[in-house]
């Protein structure tokens, strides 16, 4: 699997686990950011992937980082540095997910 299929794979996995673990339906996300829940359920199984605000809001709702959305790192640890996996997969990541990961990195915290 090549680096932007790999990111794909697991944004769209990631989403249904966060949405999972914070205890969400697609219904609920989707009314959360503004989206048909059918956009949602297209994310899940890989017809789509968010785009950069959604990514944004997306990080917000599931309180993690883009590098754990992307699965470029775990919640908890990873055998390389946080800064050299994200640099990895952004660098093979699709333009779409690169736009994303590049407006949350410029938001003031």
């Amino acid at each position: 699997m090549n680096g932007n299929a790999k990111v794909r794979e697991n944004v769209k996995e990631n989403i249904k686990k966060y949405r999972e673990k914070i205890g969400l339906t697609q219904r609920q996300l989707a009314d959360r950011i503004g989206i048909d829940p059918s956009t949602v359920a297209y994310w899940e199984i890989g017809r789509g992937a968010p785009n950069a605000d959604t990514l944004v809001l997306l990080c917000d709702i599931f309180q993690v980082k883009p590098a754990v959305l992307m699965g470029v790192v775990d919640e908890f640890a990873s055998k390389q540095t946080e800064a050299e996996a994200f640099m990895a997969l952004y660098n093979a990541a699709p333009p779409e997910i690169r736009l994303a990961v590049d407006s949350l990195l410029r938001r003031k915290v």
